[in-house]
């Protein structure tokens, strides 16, 4: 009477190996190329982080502006709250300006950039006498040696 450990074929790793991965395969084929459903809280978050990140360094800019413009409609006379203007582009619904007004006090203009410094590899101003000492040549690259062919054998020691 043969044993039950006897009806059982002995497979190979790879053979087990390959048809688990096969059953695996099998098992997800329908759900090929769709993607997970999409949390929204994730999302929110995914954006916050995004934003800060990009925007972090100009958010202070932007408070000093509104700061800057009401304490110059104090100065001015005007009040501070303006009323919204209707837009052409949205149809006439009221928008947020898209970029700042330039300031409208007088500044001083900036100063000169400084002329920028030659990466000349032979300098330009060079006098007849000294040609010869003051070309700049580059250099070749250090290249390591070219090792010389010997049989194979003679490797080991």
């Amino acid at each position: 009477m043969p044993s039950t450990t006897d009806d059982v074929q002995r497979h190979s790793v790879h053979t087990l190996v390959f048809r688990s991965l096969k059953r695996t395969h099998d098992m997800f084929l329908c759900d090929q190329g769709a993607l997970p459903p999409v949390d929204e809280s994730l999302e929110k978050l995914r954006r916050l982080v995004k934003s800060r990140d990009q925007y972090g360094p100009v958010l202070n800019l932007v408070k000093q502006n509104k700061r800057k413009a009401a304490t110059q409609a104090v100065y001015d006379g005007e009040p501070e709250d303006h009323p919204p203007r209707p837009n052409s582009v949205t149809n006439g619904s009221v928008s947020a300006p898209l970029a700042l007004p330039p300031p409208s006090s007088p500044q001083a203009p900036p100063p000169p950039a400084p002329s920028p410094v030659s990466m000349a590899v032979v300098p330009s101003q060079i006098t007849g006498a000294s040609i010869g000492q003051q070309s700049l040549v580059p250099r070749r690259a250090p290249t390591l040696p070219r090792p010389k062919w010997h049989p194979p054998w003679k490797l080991a020691r």
